[in-house]
């Protein structure tokens, strides 16, 4: 059925007369018609068409019209072609100038409608610019068209770090997966190199005993602070070049294919996709008591939160091309050194 009504448009296509849907009786009535004979159906009259402008209807794969746009034309007559019959070409075309300024106002009636003129393109195609062409002034054409193709704009972190950004790489587990080396005091030919992970409190209780040396009092807890801060540094170094990716959808950023966002339509999907804060995988984090002796480690992480700043707040880009986001790290804490109360 929706060849015929097509083939109905058509025929009508550039006339004052529409029959844009077939009644149940006009169906039944085509039903009951001999292939070799004919039927008569009644057309409408097409009202409220300006001499000067032609009807281009906008109809949907399913063959329902969308809606309409009426596009004029100064000095023209009524009942004149729209375009022109090009020698040598079975395809009518437009006039110089009328191509651009037809596909503005047509993309202007679909905007919010999830449909556009052609797949990933908003302008008009050599068919639309034939069917509009064989049109007349004061007539009506239809052309189809096509939903909205969406586009994803895949979500990269970056982290802002040592005044530049860099990448930031997922770990689909819980745990930090970039290797630390660290001197064994006991086994100076083979160092500690593995994940923060394994690393144990004897291991870094070696490290602290060997910095302390002969020192006493406040000299050996600054040394003792030292050296389990220089470990805490080295896992936080190893945990800030990765992200945790569990639950975290970077690819909920979408849009029409080809068409531009903005920092708005950015920081939106962060928002909506819970992407604003992200965190590192779990590491280890030592500590000393009083008495300068390692304490079983804590388990912590690093948040990142969005940085617009670095982003850039002028930032744009096209729906379906990655879309760059920096974040910034929250700090590293130091054991903070004491301070001697000898006069």
């Amino acid at each position: 059925m929706a060849s015929i009504q097509n083939q109905i448009r058509a025929a009508l296509s550039g006339t004052n007369y529409s029959l844009d849907s077939l009644t149940t009786a006009q169906i039944a009535q085509i039903a009951q018609t001999n292939f070799g004979s004919s039927t008569n159906l009644v057309a409408n009259k097409i009202a409220n068409i300006a001499d000067n402008a032609v009807r281009i209807n906008l109809v949907k794969p399913d063959g329902t019209i969308l809606k309409y746009t009426d596009w004029s034309k100064s000095g023209v007559a009524k009942g004149s072609n729209v375009g022109l019959s090009a020698s040598g070409n079975t395809l009518w075309s437009l006039y110089s100038g009328d191509q651009s300024s037809m596909e503005s106002q047509i993309n202007s009636a679909l905007s919010g409608t999830n449909f556009q003129l052609n797949t990933n393109s908003n302008t008009l195609n050599s068919t639309q610019m034939d069917a509009i062409a064989r049109g007349t002034y004061g007539g009506q054409v239809y052309i189809n068209v096509v939903p909205v193709s969406s586009a994803t704009s895949t979500i990269t972190p970056y982290v802002f770090s040592l005044n530049q950004s860099s990448p930031l790489h997922p770990v689909s587990g819980s745990s930090v997966t970039t290797k630390i080396e660290l001197a064994d005091p006991n086994n100076p030919d083979k160092p500690f190199n593995d994940v923060p992970g394994n690393l144990t409190t004897a291991f870094v209780q070696n490290i602290v005993t060997h910095a302390v040396g002969s020192e006493t009092g406040t000299s050996a807890q600054n040394k003792a602070i030292e050296a389990v801060n220089g470990v805490n540094k080295a896992i936080y170094d190893a945990a800030i070049q990765e992200y945790a990716l569990s639950n975290l959808n970077f690819n909920g950023f979408k849009g029409q294919s080809g068409s531009k966002w903005g920092i708005t339509d950015l920081t939106g999907s962060l928002l909506v996709n819970n992407l604003w804060y992200i965190h590192s995988p779990n590491f280890p984090v030592f500590s000393l008591d009083g008495q300068n002796k390692v304490q079983d480690p804590t388990i912590s992480n690093i948040t990142y939160s969005f940085d617009i700043v670095n982003t850039g707040g002028a930032i744009t880009g096209t729906y379906g091309d990655p879309a760059k986001v920096v974040y910034d790290a929250s700090p590293f804490n130091k054991i903070p050194e004491v301070t001697s109360t000898n006069k």
